[in-house]
């Protein structure tokens, strides 16, 4: 019984290890250096996403893992950018406040790329729980 709780106790802590290093990333890089502009970044991030859920998909723990990176990475940059929903400067009068640019497009990928890590997070907090129960 001792042993299976260290097993369970060994996949939860690495997976908030990931957590705490995507929170990190997230909130330095991405939010307040603002990195999660930049169109490489956002590609890479959903490619790791898409890369960590077809992991846990496979039920390989060493990939899906990186989905809790994700997570924590992106809470900042969606917290960001979903407080932002200001009208676009070309759609109102110059005394009303708005933003440059349209960010619609950067937050749907930053989306999808949450969800889908999300999902690979709850693969890979599944497969720990399986071989602890083996």
């Amino acid at each position: 019984m001792r042993t299976q709780r260290g097993r369970a106790g060994w996949w939860f802590g690495r997976a908030l290890l990931y957590f705490a290093a995507g929170v990190g990333v997230g909130f330095l890089f991405l939010a307040e250096f603002a990195l999660s502009t930049v169109a490489l970044v956002r590609v890479v991030i959903a490619l790791l996403a898409l890369t960590s859920l077809v992991g846990g998909i496979r039920r390989r723990p060493s990939v899906s893992v990186w989905s809790a990176f994700v997570v924590g990475a992106l809470l900042m940059p969606l917290l960001v950018d979903s407080r932002s929903f200001l009208p676009l400067c070309q759609d109102v009068g110059p005394a009303v406040g708005c933003i440059a640019r349209d960010y619609r497009g950067q937050f749907a990928v930053e989306l999808v790329s949450f969800l889908a890590a999300c999902a690979g997070t709850l693969l890979y907090l599944r497969l720990g729980l399986k071989k602890v129960g083996e």
